[in-house]
């Protein structure tokens, strides 16, 4: 009602953003001054992704997706509207001035097509973290480089994309796992909002019934056997957590230490 009233012209939202806006069925609402939907601050699901991209081509709008850090400024990567419906999920390219690498490590990735930790290079990046007052006087520590700590993807065009964060990944019996894309495909398959945590002996799943009352409850054991099945891992790695909601701050991104 705001952005009817107002006539705002642009929305910007996080990932859990989205899911609400959907939910409230706000799509359908008439907000003709309403043009570019921006979004950042997490990986959208590719459900929620799609959904941004047929609205805003059907009503001719824009939809901007983007990726940055507290470290770099608000944004290092923009994905042009005009790229959104064949560049699924995709972060796009560096912002004017920056530039993008991908790292194995201490090596950079020169090749296209690579996978590694996303690293950004530019004048928008920090100088460095302060714990103390002596920490003010040391300079420019980072040297106008800064190390993501997320594992991103870029294809042989040089779009990027982010695969998850480098401490969420599990190792489960020799199994490389992923926290969120496990988390993606839960609420997927269960209709539910859920959230994945714990360590390289066991991964914890925390899941909330159906939002929709016409849906069945949840059984803990048919969570651990889709999970088990679809990371080749030994159900017995996975414990199972029903609750009433998944914990998240007022940016909607999950509180991992209160689970």
């Amino acid at each position: 009602q705001f952005a009817l009233d107002e006539r705002a012209t642009s929305f910007t939202g996080v990932p859990f953003s989205y899911e609400v806006f959907f939910k409230l069925k706000v799509d359908r609402m008439e907000l003709p001054d309403l043009k570019t939907f921006c979004e950042g601050g997490g990986r959208l699901s590719e459900e929620t992704f799609r959904r941004l991209v047929e609205l805003t081509t059907a009503q001719g709008k824009r939809f901007v997706a983007s990726f940055g850090t507290t470290e770099t400024s608000s944004r290092i990567a923009l994905l042009p509207p005009q790229e959104a419906a064949t560049h699924i999920l995709s972060i796009g390219k560096a912002i004017p001035g920056g530039e993008l690498a991908l790292y194995d490590g201490e090596e950079e990735l020169l090749e296209p097509a690579a996978t590694g930790e996303l690293v950004f290079r530019g004048p928008v990046v920090t100088l460095g973290y302060a714990a103390t007052k002596a920490d003010l006087a040391a300079g420019d520590v980072f040297r106008g480089e800064f190390r993501t700590g997320d594992i991103a993807r870029r294809d042989a065009d040089g779009f990027y994309y982010i695969i998850g964060r480098r401490s969420r990944f599990l190792k489960l019996l020799g199994h490389r796992v992923d926290l969120n894309e496990c988390e993606e495909l839960i609420k997927k398959e269960f209709g539910c909002d859920a959230a994945c945590a714990g360590d390289d002996n066991q991964m914890r799943i925390y899941v909330t019934d159906p939002a929709g009352a016409e849906q069945a409850e949840i059984r803990e054991a048919d969570v651990r056997n889709f999970i088990s099945r679809l990371t080749g891992v030994n159900a017995s790695k996975f414990a199972v957590s029903r609750i009433a909601a998944i914990p998240r701050n007022s940016y909607g991104k999950i509180i991992y230490a209160e689970l």
